[in-house]
């Protein structure tokens, strides 16, 4: 699978060359292919998979291997299973959603169990949640990745709310499990991992938001200060403007969130 790749012009204002990486789901390594035409640049960039051949090296400027390219020739879909192109979690996924599962029964609050039973016990949404990657480079960013991120956050929120009393369990394990829900669409999965358009316009938090909304509303009975406490939470939980959060968190369960 190719990723990244960059097309940078040489001082000469002529000479072009495309930089990239090849991975699968065993890890990725940096290619080079040197002095591509003009008229190819078009048709590599659209290039998601290919057969490649060429030598490896290590950089001079840090050591690490670096692939230079002789051959490279587009694969045909239909000759690939995706699975063994894209990084996946190591963890095993079944029993990152048992986890998960666990964590919904175990709480008490009618209102905020009902809300998690409406996304989890949608088995379209479960198998969306359970493969999608929870970011693109950061943390976590291959199949599975949001169920391990999110088995990780609520953890430690659960570990928070043991140590802190005054902390409102349930409340905090609910928002722990869906404050990233909106990565099942920030992020397209199925052949190669990437922002959706969707993904790149409107980012995970907003998505998020829309698609708790759909549901509170759905509800009849869902109480209007929990609405807007869940809501905050998830407009929070990156903590700093600078991070992408449209609010700063201001309530306990949200500043715990966003430090977990």
């Amino acid at each position: 699978m190719l990723k990244n790749i960059e097309f940078r012009v040489r001082r000469d204002k002529k000479t072009v060359d495309m930089f990239f990486k090849i991975a699968d789901k065993t890890g990725e390594i940096e290619a080079i292919n040197w002095d591509v035409s003009n008229d190819q640049v078009e048709k590599l960039s659209k290039i998601k998979f290919a057969r490649v051949q060429g030598y490896i090296t290590r950089k001079k400027s840090d050591g690490t291997l670096q692939a230079t390219v002789s051959s490279l020739t587009e694969a045909a879909p239909l000759d690939l299973d995706y699975l063994d192109y894209l990084p996946q979690s190591k963890e095993n996924l079944d029993e990152l959603m048992r986890k998960i599962f666990s964590k919904i029964n175990s709480v008490e609050d009618y209102h905020l169990k009902n809300l998690l039973k409406s996304f989890f016990d949608d088995p379209e949404f479960t198998e969306k949640f359970t493969r999608a990657p929870a970011a693109m480079k950061v943390h976590q960013p291959y199949i599975g990745g949001l169920a391990e991120h999110t088995v990780n956050v609520v953890n430690i929120c659960e570990t928070v709310g043991n140590i802190y009393e005054e902390m409102n369990r349930d409340f905090l394990i609910t928002m722990a499990i869906l404050h990233d829900i909106g990565k099942i669409r920030e992020y397209a999965y199925d052949k190669a991992i990437e922002h959706t358009d969707e993904g790149k316009l409107l980012g995970h938090i907003a998505i998020s938001l829309e698609m708790i909304d759909q549901k509170i509303r759905s509800m009849d009975d869902f109480p209007k200060d929990l609405e807007l406490m869940v809501k905050h939470t998830l407009l929070s939980h990156h903590g700093h403007f600078e991070f992408g959060s449209p609010r700063l968190p201001s309530i306990l369960a949200a500043i715990a969130l966003h430090y977990a």
